[in-house]
């Protein structure tokens, strides 16, 4: 995924709303690009939510298969540190150290039960939703939020310390082809747009520069489909968009 050189340190991504950017020779962007879309998408979803129509079954149906996408996502990404980053640091850290790496799995561990309830919330919409049924999902998306903003700034400012201490680039690199391993190629034209979304003309010009230029293609591909996509899920966001 990175095209830095194995021996510099190399500036890191730092996106609205990150907690932290610890410096090192790994380029960890994509783990903030993805951190950056998993907050994203969950502040269009408590945006969204309370002003959606509860008769509107079209627009529960794509905000339910846009949740599905937005909830695999992230169970891929915390599966994968559960089965190769955690582990992997493990290996080299201290006693204070492996707290915080039992505190990461741990923190997931709080999280899923929340996914799990706004699916269900979702899927009651879909089918014969009603006021009180969208006020509990409305509430529960905002506990996801809070706990998973709680999470990845815990995974930012110390999870991140450790892989820049003990991953150089090529370990680094290395590792991320683990994160993609069960990827397919057709997967790309869903989670590139994805990860563009909501990036200011600088950040974006940042990633595009990161990143290998059949990646950019895909991207440059794939956007207008997703843009429409999206439109049609967060149909009722009443928020400025961007242009």
């Amino acid at each position: 995924m990175t095209t830095a050189t194995p021996t510099a340190t190399v500036p890191q991504l730092n996106l609205p709303g990150q907690a932290a950017a610890p410096a090192g020779r790994a380029d960890t962007f994509m783990m903030y690009l993805m951190h950056h879309g998993y907050r994203r998408d969950l502040d269009d979803f408590v945006a969204c939510v309370p002003l959606t129509p509860v008769a509107d079954r079209a627009t529960w149906r794509a905000l339910a298969a846009r949740w599905t996408a937005f909830a695999d996502a992230l169970h891929h990404h915390h599966t994968a540190e559960d089965e190769h980053l955690w582990p992997a640091l493990h290996a080299h850290s201290t006693d204070d150290e492996a707290a915080v790496l039992d505190a990461m799995e741990a923190e997931h561990s709080e999280i899923d039960p929340l996914l799990a309830r706004c699916a269900s919330g979702f899927q009651q919409m879909v089918d014969a939703g009603d006021d009180s049924v969208r006020g509990d999902l409305a509430t529960t998306l905002i506990a996801a939020t809070e706990s998973l903003a709680r999470h990845l700034g815990h995974e930012e400012s110390e999870a991140m310390t450790l892989v820049q201490k003990y991953f150089d680039h090529d370990g680094w690199s290395a590792l991320e082809k683990k994160f993609g391993a069960d990827m397919k190629p057709t997967d790309l034209f869903w989670m590139i747009p994805w990860l563009l979304k909501g990036l200011s003309s600088a950040d974006r010009a940042d990633v595009m520069g990161r990143v290998p230029a059949p990646m950019r293609l895909i991207g440059r591909i794939a956007e207008p489909f997703f843009r429409r996509t999206e439109r049609r899920a967060f149909f009722y966001d009443a928020r400025p968009q961007a242009a």
